[in-house]
């Protein structure tokens, strides 16, 4: 089992010229567990990442790839990929330079999936205090990325989830805001980036105990889960068949 997690054993301590960890704030993560939970391989990943922006991981036909919310020393915070390939991680990329400079963690990770020769990562940013939602192809196991494609913008919160479809395509999550209200919304996309349909899954709200809703998919039938809390909270799941 491959897992990939935030960890802050570091967050707290400073640089020594001793060998002391190279900086004091999260770290990523991941490793290798066998069918009895003993580890097999650990590795960091990254230095220094945004605390609390959730990590996503897929398994490509090259191996597991990492995508996570990255932080830089002049808190530029954009979403980056690093690939395990022949048993060495790649030094990690920028999936697209949207240059986002914001001082806090916006709690608001990315997503990506993996099947057959597609692979898809998605990504909230909020530049400018413009929200947007875009998503990137790979035809390559993640080495390479298309041009980024805006799924939701200006009313957006994000709260992203994705799962590629086994004959082909994606469906992808997120959050519309307007005020305290929210609309859970559910698109799918063909291989070539091309919206094919679009629906509203849940009316909810934009505080942040809504949470985080999550999907995933069995053949073209996409299941989402998702925090109701309309009237007292609750957990929802609904069935989506494309």
């Amino acid at each position: 089992t491959f897992i990939s997690w935030l960890d802050g054993r570091y967050s707290g301590q400073s640089k020594t010229h001793t060998g002391a960890h190279a900086s004091n704030g999260m770290t990523l993560r991941a490793g290798i567990f066998s069918g009895e939970g003993e580890k097999t391989a650990v590795w960091e990943l990254d230095d220094l990442v945004c605390d609390c922006c959730q990590t996503s991981s897929a398994m490509t036909g090259s191996g597991p790839v990492v995508v996570y919310r990255n932080r830089t020393t002049e808190e530029v915070r954009d979403t980056y990929i690093t690939r395990l390939v022949d048993g060495q991680w790649s030094v990690p990329v920028a999936v697209h330079d949207d240059n986002w400079q914001i001082d806090g963690c916006p709690v608001n990770g990315p997503a990506v999936s993996s099947g057959g020769e597609l692979t898809v990562v998605a990504w909230f940013t909020a530049k400018n205090d413009y929200p947007k939602v875009s998503f990137v192809l790979s035809q390559d196991d993640g080495e390479t990325f298309g041009a980024p494609v805006i799924v939701a913008e200006e009313t957006t919160s994000g709260r992203i989830s994705l799962t590629v479809l086994d004959s082909g395509g994606f469906a992808i999550s997120w959050l519309e805001t307007l005020g305290a209200s929210g609309t859970l919304k559910l698109a799918r996309y063909d291989q070539q980036g091309e919206m094919i349909e679009s629906l509203v899954i849940a009316e909810t709200k934009s505080s942040r105990r809504s949470g985080f809703p999550v999907i995933t998919s069995h053949g073209d039938d996409v299941y989402v889960t998702w925090t109701d809390i309309q009237e007292k909270p609750q957990v929802r799941v609904a069935r989506v068949r494309f």
